[in-house]
């Protein structure tokens, strides 16, 4: 690129003005990449404010060198928008967001934090599921279908936990169709939900029966029905 160049064998960024050494110049990119106003080309990959990871542990001299320094792409509004929505919240906040505030990517974090939270603790009582009269109340490919959506669910807002800037959200990587799937797929949590309800309402009545089952004597013509 042509923004480094040599100085009596040293190199510099704006040589004649300026007089940034690389290791400047690299902080330098790493904020406006951090930012969202840049993405940087190296050989065999692009880093944007997704890839914050991967630009701190690439070496100085790889950033410097870089093939070219490119715009962001537009923001993804479409997608973002249908986020703040299955989470319960305004889609306006996206507007905010391209204003720069902090305010609605605190409530996404919060929001994202608390239903991977409520994902796992739901995951979890599915392995025990909800049972009436000694019989579960789902069947075994109805519960692997709910897993499978609670799993893909968890793994969804996990990925979008490492949103925390307007930078990263400006490169929200996630389609309508995915983000919208993901609607289908936190029912799976109400559902659950219902059934334990169910299973806790009813529990005590299929306690009383099973032990009345017990005791009545052979014969009788209440038993099996």
């Amino acid at each position: 690129n042509e923004i480094i160049q040599e100085d009596e064998g040293v190199e510099y960024m704006d040589k004649d003005g300026a007089r940034l050494e690389p290791q400047w110049v690299a902080v330098l990119m790493g904020a406006l990449v951090y930012h969202g106003e840049i993405v940087i080309a190296i050989p065999g990959d692009k880093l944007d404010a997704g890839k914050m990871d991967k630009l701190v542990s690439t070496p100085v001299e790889e950033l410097v060198h870089f093939k070219h320094i490119e715009q962001p792409k537009d923001w993804n509004e479409p997608a973002l928008r249908r986020l703040f929505e299955v989470l319960g919240e305004g889609a306006g906040n996206v507007e905010l967001i391209k204003e720069g505030k902090a305010e609605p990517i605190q409530t996404l974090d919060s929001r994202v934090r608390q239903t991977v939270e409520k994902l796992v603790t739901v995951r979890h009582q599915v392995e025990n599921p909800p049972s009436l009269f000694g019989k579960p109340l789902l069947s075994e490919s109805e519960l692997a279908a709910i897993k499978t959506k609670l799993d893909d669910a968890k793994n969804f807002f996990e990925s979008v936990q490492g949103y925390k800037n307007p930078g990263q959200l400006k490169n929200f990587k996630h389609g309508v169709p995915e983000v919208e799937s993901q609607e289908q797929n936190l029912k799976a949590v109400d559902a659950v939900a219902a059934l334990q309800s169910l299973a806790a309402e009813l529990g005590p009545v299929s306690t009383y029966l099973a032990h009345a089952e017990t005791i009545l004597p052979a014969g009788n013509g209440r038993l099996g029905k």
